[in-house]
């Protein structure tokens, strides 16, 4: 059959391209498909060119699905990378914050704190320093501990360690920051690293007697004080020396470290300060071997020591109403391991000394089930029982 136009009309139900196209067809319409109806009754190279745009359109799909899978499988991966590093900053803040507030520096933002280990010395030593947050600038030294061992210290030697002290001085200068006068929430107190000469160690460091130069000249001390004062000296300049505290006899001989002796603040007269006995913990930081004294005059010194605490507890005896002081009243009739003993097996001091009442103090339970406060005659305890001595 011919058409109108000369070309041969095909029998639709016999050409196998034109049962072909009309099944595609059918498969098109069926899923809503827009493809162009005039391919249904084209020619084969038609098919092919549509076989081949469809072809091309699916692998167009599936490549913009996997660019679309990855790009937001990358965006994932990121977003789950920033989640973790800001939970990481968070965290790094929050610890940051915790520390500043354990240091009380939370309101400070402008102020640091700096640890620094030094093991350069005769032992470590751990310093904290106040800094300025913006150029690590020093404000102050805040902290310092020292590890030490007790057994390299002994009796007789002469150290340089922390001494404080109340400021009492109203016409004092003040001084900046990091200054001799700090204020505190107890008060002002002063310190000072000062000359100290070992007595003896115990369990939580040492127990040491101040030395001071005293600047003003040793006149300028009270009278009453001066007998609390031992004259300390080296070798060299010993003989002939006008010695300001002739109750103590001849000045203590100490001899200092040469290389120290040659340094300025070092002085070969200085007061040993009997009545200011000080502990030194076993962590302050302190300057070992500055100096010793030989055995003999650390045993004169010791004896000095002794000989002051004796005034001194016989002047509390007198506060007891107990007229004459000796070492056997604390170190032989007094149980002090044993136990305590009821009134009437006391003797005749600790008799006076439990009976003794001060204005305003205040007493136990025990005490005031006695049946009076007041002084104790000799020789007789309140119950009859006491012994004559």
């Amino acid at each position: 059959m011919t058409d109108t136009y000369g070309g041969t009309v095909h029998d639709a139900c016999t050409d196998p391209d034109v049962q072909s196209a009309v099944q595609f067809q059918s498969a098109t319409q069926r899923n809503g498909s827009n493809v162009c109806r005039s391919f249904a009754c084209g020619s084969p190279e038609r098919l092919r060119m549509l076989y081949l745009i469809l072809y091309f359109w699916i692998f167009l799909a599936k490549t913009s699905a996997t660019r679309t899978s990855d790009r937001i499988r990358d965006q994932k991966v990121a977003k789950e990378k920033e989640d973790e590093e800001a939970a990481k900053a968070a965290k790094a803040k929050k610890i940051e914050e915790d520390i500043r507030l354990y240091q009380g520096l939370q309101n400070n933002p402008e102020l640091c704190f700096t640890d620094i280990l030094d093991s350069s010395g005769p032992f470590e030593v751990r310093r904290r320093k106040l800094c300025r947050t913006k150029d690590q600038s020093l404000i102050g030294k805040w902290a310092v501990s020292a590890e030490w061992e007790l057994e390299d210290f002994y009796p007789g030697q002469i150290i340089i360690a922390p001494h404080a002290y109340s400021v009492t001085d109203i016409l004092a200068k003040w001084n900046p920051e990091g200054g001799e006068i700090a204020m505190t929430k107890a008060g002002p107190f002063g310190g000072k690293m000062r000359y100290m000469v070992v007595l003896w160690t115990t369990a939580q460091g040492l127990f040491c007697i101040p030395m001071f130069t005293i600047q003003r000249g040793f006149n300028s001390i009270p009278q009453e004080r001066r007998k609390d004062y031992v004259t300390m000296v080296t070798e060299d300049v010993h003989e002939g020396f006008d010695n300001p505290t002739p109750w103590a006899g001849h000045p203590i001989i100490m001899t200092i470290n040469p290389k120290i002796a040659s340094t300025e603040n070092s002085s070969p007269v200085s007061y040993a300060e009997l009545s200011h006995p000080c502990s030194i913990n076993k962590f302050h930081c302190l300057i070992p071997n500055v100096g010793s004294l030989d055995g003999d005059e650390y045993l004169r010194l010791l004896s000095l020591f002794k000989l002051k605490m004796d005034t001194w507890l016989a002047g509390a005896f007198k506060r007891f109403d107990v007229d004459e002081y000796k070492d056997e009243y604390i170190l032989e009739t007094r149980p002090v391991i044993e136990p305590r003993l009821d009134d009437d097996q006391m003797d005749e001091v600790l008799q006076t000394f439990a009976a003794k009442a001060f204005p305003n103090q205040f007493h136990s339970r025990r005490a005031k089930a006695r049946e009076t406060f007041g002084p104790v005659k000799k020789g007789v305890s309140k119950k009859g029982k006491g012994k004559k001595k």
